[in-house]
């Protein structure tokens, strides 16, 4: 730049170290703005993330969502609120067993299942679906249900005395990712083992913070804890698939017979 020669005389004129320091602190200054922007940007993006997890974990299926995405949060609110069984029950389980039934009973009637006596595909009627269905989710809450016992038997040898309530507060929703995987059976020719292995894999990565944030065991016996319980879990869930894939194959005809006569007669 280019000053006055009565500036120069004065010795007004700034040096070139001077410039270089000015225009370091106008970078350094620009930068701290800059970062105090972003700062406030994405403590924004945490308000409105936060007031839509407040709003939509209230809803099953969003619940189901933010229980896999951060489990840790979703389950302490959920330690927190202290909802009993009945409460889980009626306003969590029990509509997500109500939306499963009706995605994967539209794909039965839809496509239907390949059973192995008949060597063909068959299609399922309204009311078989109704009773397969039906069938189906009463028996994996009766192996919920007894694998929340199992879990409370092992927190108890492990020194950690707990309620049968808490064991199965933590199963229930343990079983809703479960649930939520099992809705892409209603697309056609989709491989149900897979489905049924990716639900019982999120089922029991639900139930590992499940275990620490509900049950709160001591540290030493926080693994085993887990691995027994999860151990459990994966099998009995296993079973129930196995008895579900038996009935569609057309492997249980004496039961099927023998619940017909109740329900699918009434309902034809």
């Amino acid at each position: 730049m280019d000053y006055p020669e009565s500036e120069y005389q004065s010795g007004n004129v700034p040096s070139n170290d001077q410039d270089e320091e000015l225009l370091s602190a106008q970078k350094l200054e620009a930068k701290r703005a800059f970062d105090l922007l972003l700062l406030r940007r994405a403590d924004g993006f945490q308000r409105v993330w936060h007031m839509i997890e407040v709003t939509f974990q209230c809803l099953p299926v969003f619940k189901d969502f933010f229980l896999i995405t951060s489990p840790f949060t979703t389950w302490s609110r959920i330690r927190d609120a202290r909802h009993g069984i009945g409460f889980t029950f009626v306003y969590y389980l029990l509509p997500m067993m109500f939306f499963t039934a009706i995605i994967e009973g539209y794909g039965l009637i839809l496509v239907g299942r390949e059973q192995a006596a008949e060597g063909m595909n068959n299609r399922f009627s309204f009311p078989m679906v109704c009773v397969y269905e039906t069938g189906s989710l009463l028996l994996l809450l009766f192996f919920i249900a007894l694998a929340a016992f199992f879990i409370k038997s092992f927190a108890n040898a492990c020194h950690t005395r707990n309620r049968v309530s808490q064991s199965l507060i933590v199963t229930l929703h343990a079983a809703g990712p479960m649930l939520l995987i099992q809705w892409l059976n209603g697309i056609p020719h989709i491989y149900q083992w897979l489905t049924w292995f990716l639900g019982a894999a999120l089922a029991v990565a639900t139930l590992y913070q499940g275990l620490v944030r509900i049950m709160e065991p001591d540290s030493p016996s926080a693994m085993g804890l887990f691995v027994g319980s999860a151990f459990t879990l994966f099998m009995l869930l296993l079973c129930w698939k196995i008895l579900a894939n038996f009935y569609l194959a057309g492997d249980l005809k004496s039961v099927e017979s023998f619940f017909s006569g109740f329900f699918v007669k009434p309902l034809a």
